[in-house]
């Protein structure tokens, strides 16, 4: 065999495992049974068995509060995933990862926004022999944490003064 002859056939079978190798591009459909429950302050989502998934996802919920909780249970050995949350202004108040909690839930909360038409968007990127499954809902405001230790108030140091 003539050395061109042998370049041929190793390009040629180097041709054919790319192409066995190259999956479809998908993007979320039918056969990932979706799931979705969209109401005023709960919206959740699932989605199952995606493969090779390149997807945008997007939707309006309606959040009467300020904040919103993101719960996330989903499970994404391979590809990379945004989850991005914007308040009824437009300003967004959640971005991240959808996350594949070890133990149980994990939930994240927003920064404070305004109430009203919220917008959720996913992005998926190769997501590859995973679920989706994560929740946003109206929440309750983290209070900020109060200074602890000894004060006193002006009115307690005048209190047991001089007789």
């Amino acid at each position: 065999m003539t050395r061109p002859a042998a370049y041929r056939r190793v390009l040629v079978v180097a041709g054919l495992l790319v192409c066995a190798c190259n999956d479809p591009v998908l993007p979320v459909g039918p056969e990932n049974r979706v799931e979705m429950t969209n109401q005023p302050d709960a919206f959740h989502y699932r989605a199952w068995d995606l493969q090779n998934v390149h997807d945008t996802l997007r939707w309006t919920w309606t959040n009467n509060g300020p904040v919103a909780a993101v719960t996330h249970e989903s499970f994404i050995p391979h590809g990379e995933t945004v989850v991005s949350v914007r308040e009824a202004g437009g300003v967004e108040v959640y971005h991240g990862p959808l996350e594949s909690p070890q133990e149980g839930p994990l939930s994240r909360q927003t920064r404070p926004g305004r109430p009203g038409t919220w917008t959720i968007e996913v992005r998926l990127y190769g997501v590859d022999g995973a679920r989706i499954d994560f929740a946003v809902a109206r929440a309750t405001p983290t209070p900020t944490p109060t200074p602890t230790g000894n004060h006193s108030s002006p009115s307690s140091a005048t209190q047991g003064g001089a007789h």
